[in-house]
């Protein structure tokens, strides 16, 4: 039933539309310049080295042309397999750690399916699905890296630890140090949330850090090899400065990705809102109940996890100076 639903939502209809905007047809082009020159190192436009973005979404391209040849709906491809495999992560989390269960005060049944089935049936996973770009590849990796840890967690198994650095490492690759800065600010709330910092000391793992160098650092290395500027341009301007300043003359309101994680959310955005109001206050009820640092050692600290998690990178993309996601007329090879 899962596999048949993912089918249906995110490959069915990949070729019934062109690629839109500036950024579908530039990544695909991107994808398939390196492959033509044979180049897993150096992202080209125009035969230009274009280094605005890590390389893991043209890597999936690349492999997808090479198997299917370059169309449209190949260079979609990467994007739909990704989300597949993210609404079967959630699945098998759900079903090894909170099958059967109530959360976040709403009790279900079949719960990993439930839990599954909402993840791919929101309007923005499919969405992004369906779209050529960077953002599915970062966004399966990272929740895969979250769950995961959470999990470590949870069971002390040190395999989740691993898995949680191998796709922290990944999600590197498809969007770079964005995703382990958003990793440390949702542990950190988290921790001071649940009164104990112990997890955070746990969680500092000299094999995982190996780990997360071992999956990303080769690429990043050769690609400033092969062209110097590739700190300046990735590092300084594509990510600290555009955050710290409005330097390509976006104009979105601070407020401007609040409607749209609740139109990603559709059709669940009440239920949503209802499980984060309920986490919120369950987390608020236990503490004063204690009258004193409560860890969640004996309660479940999933929810306010989860609320950590959706709030976070809502409030990092919000405050930052670059708040605009559709490019400027006449800048409009640049994004936020």
């Amino acid at each position: 039933m899962l596999a048949g639903f993912c089918g249906f939502l995110f490959f069915f209809g990949l070729s019934y539309f062109g690629l839109l905007g500036a950024d579908e047809p530039r990544y695909a082009q991107v994808a398939q310049e390196m492959l033509a020159r044979h180049d897993w190192i150096t992202p080209t436009l125009g035969g230009q080295p274009w280094l605005e973005k890590p390389v893991l979404y043209y890597w999936q391209t690349m492999l997808a042309y090479k198997m299917f040849g370059v169309s449209d709906w190949a260079a979609r491809l990467g994007s739909a397999v990704d989300a597949a495999l993210m609404v079967v992560a959630v699945y098998l989390f759900l079903r090894r750690f909170r099958s059967g269960s109530q959360f976040a005060g709403f009790r279900f049944g079949g719960f990993p399916l439930d839990g599954a089935l909402m993840t791919a049936s929101a309007s923005g996973v499919i969405g992004f699905a369906h779209a050529a770009s960077t953002d599915m590849p970062l966004t399966v990796m990272f929740t895969i890296a979250m769950l995961a840890w959470y999990a470590w967690h949870e069971s002390a198994n040190k395999r989740y630890l691993a898995l949680f650095y191998l796709f922290l490492g990944l999600a590197v690759l498809a969007k770079g140090p964005v995703a382990p800065f958003l990793a440390v600010a949702i542990l950190v709330i988290f921790a001071a949330a649940n009164g104990d910092h112990r997890p955070i000391t746990r969680t500092l793992w000299i094999p995982g850090g190996a780990l997360v160098c071992v999956v990303a650092l080769p690429w990043y290395v050769a690609v400033q090899l092969r062209n110097p500027e590739f700190f300046r341009v990735f590092v300084l301007e594509h990510n600290l400065a555009r955050f710290g300043k409005d330097v390509f003359h976006h104009t979105e309101p601070f407020w401007y990705y609040l409607p749209v994680a609740l139109l990603g959310l559709v059709p669940w955005t009440v239920f949503v809102a209802a499980a984060l109001v309920e986490g919120v206050r369950c987390w608020w009820k236990q503490r004063r109940w204690t009258g004193k640092k409560e860890t969640f050692l004996s309660g479940d600290g999933l929810p306010v996890f989860l609320v950590i998690w959706l709030v976070v990178p809502i409030a990092f993309f919000s405050f930052s100076a670059s708040t605009q996601v559709m490019p400027v007329p006449d800048n409009d090879s640049r994004k936020s």
